[in-house]
């Protein structure tokens, strides 16, 4: 790094006399330092190696890897200065390129999303109408019309932000006049595939705006009838059928979790309609060929779906402990007249150390009220390293270094329930359909299950939590 340092400096006292030579080296340098945390010595570097070649296309991509590392650090406010440097570069592209167009919005996004992280949310509104200005100049310049509608999703994006700064009527009046605008446009020229595009993305905006609730509903089910019309109307196009099946797609997911049978046979027309396309049409053959793969992902989720729905209603299983860590053995007498989670998890699952902060505050919060909360888990042959207060993989690992091992897991991630570990030969967590972790499985002072939730996230989190209040309120 020092050596790096140095010729970077020689660079600027030479007046920049070999600004193109190879940044290569710098360039992975420097994303060595960030993904080792040492972000202020990569801001550093950075400023010395841009400063001597500002025109390297290598370095500038850097700017997106400083803006995820220092937010995930907590330092937004620096993040959101390299996400607009980012966004300047992309502009810059895409005056070159216009087909760059339709990746553009994310860059924004990150920009305005750090903006109302940090509480700014006007701030976040006037860069995002500072960007719309430079868009609008680039489409004076040169007609375009993926430009065009990349502009027109910029703006509808701007009836997202009116609403997180509390006003979402001045957003949805925004946005029914792009609206109206882009139905227009669909109207003049039916078959014109970046207008019709268009108008399927301002409505996917409307169900954000609208999200929770009838009308949150009700426009979600229109943009997906829309696509599933325009698809069924125009089969030879591969970009509108890649966006209806991009859209049903994830509407099943998000389904499966509710109605798991009704996923099941949305998929199956899903899958007769992509077989009634044209055979020739080598483009269309090559979308439903690589979309296969997560068509038969979906499949088995709402196979597993269908297992775990079932159980709903049904009398929890006996419980099925070689061990107990981080408490006093539990006993399914104790358990009756308890509302209980059981969360299937690892210690090595990224996502099941997502749901920690939820499973702490619940433990805190409801613990005294009747919530008893067991963490079902296995051996895995971790051990402990206090050093670097992280998981190590040690083979041959005894169980009673491992259970030791899970103890200070728990104390260095402060969580108070107690885990249950299973036997190898335990069926515990088939009987519960666990395909995936995390799991969370919800019973009843009754004994009998009340809800099952996969995976981490809010939506899951706010969906537990909510029954967790509900089955608590129920007297013994």
């Amino acid at each position: 790094m020092r050596s790096t340092l140095v010729f970077s400096v020689v660079l600027l006292l030479v007046g920049h006399a070999f600004v193109r030579a190879d940044d290569a080296e710098q360039y992975n340098e420097i994303r060595q330092l960030l993904s080792s945390g040492k972000l202020e010595e990569a801001e550093k570097a950075f400023t010395l190696a841009i400063e001597a070649a500002p025109d390297s296309a290598r370095l500038k991509t850097l700017y997106s890897h400083f803006y995820f590392y220092l937010n995930r650090a907590g330092r937004t406010q620096d993040a959101a200065r390299y996400a607009e440097a980012n966004v300047e570069m992309w502009l810059d592209n895409l005056a070159r390129s216009p087909q760059m167009a339709p990746n553009i919005w994310r860059q924004v996004d990150s920009v305005t999303t750090a903006y109302v992280r940090l509480g700014q949310h006007e701030l976040a509104v006037q860069k995002l109408d500072e960007i719309v200005d430079k868009v609008e100049a680039l489409l004076a310049a040169k007609e375009s019309a993926e430009v065009t509608a990349l502009l027109v999703e910029l703006r509808a994006r701007k009836a997202l932000l009116l609403a997180s700064a509390g006003r979402t009527d001045a957003g949805r009046e925004l946005l029914q006049s792009i609206q109206e605008r882009a139905e227009a446009a669909v109207a003049m020229n039916g078959s014109d595939t970046s207008a019709i595009l268009t108008l399927a993305t301002v409505l996917s905006i409307r169900a954000q705006l609208e999200a929770g609730g009838e009308a949150g509903e009700a426009a979600s089910k229109e943009h997906l009838n829309y696509l599933a019309t325009q698809a069924q109307t125009h089969p030879a196009s591969q970009a509108i059928v890649s966006a209806y099946l991009a859209a049903k797609t994830l509407a099943l997911s998000h389904l499966v979790r509710s109605d798991a049978a009704l996923a099941g046979t949305e998929l199956a027309t899903l899958r007769e309609f992509l077989a009634s396309l044209d055979k020739e049409n080598q483009q269309i053959q090559n979308l439903i060929k690589t979309s296969e793969r997560g068509l038969s992902s979906l499949e088995s989720r709402i196979a597993a779906a269908k297992a775990q729905q079932a159980l709903i209603g049904q009398s929890s299983f006996p419980l099925e402990a070689e061990a107990w860590v981080n408490g006093d053995d539990l006993t399914d007498k104790e358990l009756e007249g308890k509302v209980v989670l059981i969360d299937f998890w690892a210690v090595w699952c990224g996502p099941c150390i997502a749901t920690f902060p939820h499973l702490r505050e619940w433990q805190d919060k409801y613990s005294d009220k009747g919530l008893v909360i067991i963490g079902a888990t296995r051996y895995y042959s971790y051990d402990w390293d206090d050093a670097t207060n992280r998981i190590k993989k040690v083979e041959n690992l005894s169980t009673e270094d491992e259970r030791a091992a899970m103890s200070r897991f728990a104390q260095y991630h402060e969580l108070k329930h107690r885990f249950m570990v299973m036997p190898k030969d335990s069926r515990f967590s088939k009987k519960y359909g666990v395909t995936g972790i995390p799991q969370a499985v919800l019973i009843g002072r009754d004994g009998k299950v009340q809800m099952i939730r996969v995976g981490s996230g809010e939506a899951n989190a706010h969906d537990l939590e909510a029954k967790i209040e509900e089955l608590l309120a129920v007297s013994n």
